[in-house]
């Protein structure tokens, strides 16, 4: 009886380490982009499409995106604000340094400026 209880103490000790580390290392990271448009019609009809499919590729989600804001404290952060969740910083990171970010920025250069930070999440 106590060979099985000190088993299954050290069974549900190891799952409870092996989760906690699991959760550990599978925190989001949120993608915070500002722009200012310089053509906001291209932008929604060129670019808009390409960057849903870019991310989407790295398995990130639109949190928000809208021009619609309330500013609370501070200068505008823009014109549009876009918010993009990551499965991780790691996966936000290869987003970042893929071709395929630096094609969608290519695209993105004459259409507006943008002011664009990564941030860890809970």
């Amino acid at each position: 009886m106590v060979r099985l209880t000190k088993l299954i103490t050290l069974i549900v000790f190891t799952f409870a380490l092996f989760s906690s580390n699991l959760l550990a290392q599978s925190k989001p990271a949120y993608m915070v982009s500002e722009i200012t448009y310089l053509d906001k019609e291209k932008y929604i009809s060129v670019y808009s499409s390409e960057a849903r499919k870019a991310f989407a590729e790295f398995d990130a989600v639109f949190v928000a995106s809208t021009d619609e804001k309330v500013v609370v404290r501070g200068d505008s952060p823009g014109h549009r604000v876009v918010i993009a969740k990551f499965p991780s910083l790691e996966r936000a990171n290869a987003f970042i340094t893929s071709d395929r970010y630096k094609k969608l920025r290519e695209i993105g250069v004459p259409l507006f400026i943008s002011r664009v930070y990564i941030v860890e999440g809970n």
